[in-house]
């Protein structure tokens, strides 16, 4: 597939695995296949950087992420708890401190226990 561009991959497995949603048993074993590398491309280009609680310090290039706001992207990724391999969605945000700027996924596992994941360039 690499006449495909990874954007296009993206969307395509996107449709596959909404298209897998409606399909009938039988098919499960073609939709886990296609969700499977979806999560793992995901996985691959967003690796978790750290679980943290509230307030925990954390940086990311030199801004500790709670001393800011952190501004909605509107960019989703598909990533799995690096602990118990549940399925979540987390959210891209970014921070800003004047000319530094910092990309980041994240999202709560539980009440308060959040989870990073940094894109990988």
């Amino acid at each position: 597939m690499s006449w495909v561009s990874n954007n296009k991959l993206a969307t395509t497995l996107r449709h596959l695995y909404c298209q897998c949603q409606k399909n009938p048993p039988e098919r499960n074993v073609f939709c886990f296949l296609f969700v499977t590398y979806s999560m793992t491309d995901t996985m691959s280009t967003w690796p978790h950087i750290r679980t943290l609680t509230d307030g925990d310090w954390f940086e990311l290039n030199g801004l500790n992420i709670w001393d800011h706001d952190w501004m909605n992207t509107a960019e989703k990724i598909q990533i799995k708890d690096p602990l118990y391999a549940q399925d979540y969605t987390f959210t891209v945000y970014e921070i800003t401190n004047g000319p530094v700027a910092v990309a980041f996924a994240a999202g709560e596992f539980s009440n308060g226990v959040w989870g990073i994941y940094l894109k990988k360039n």
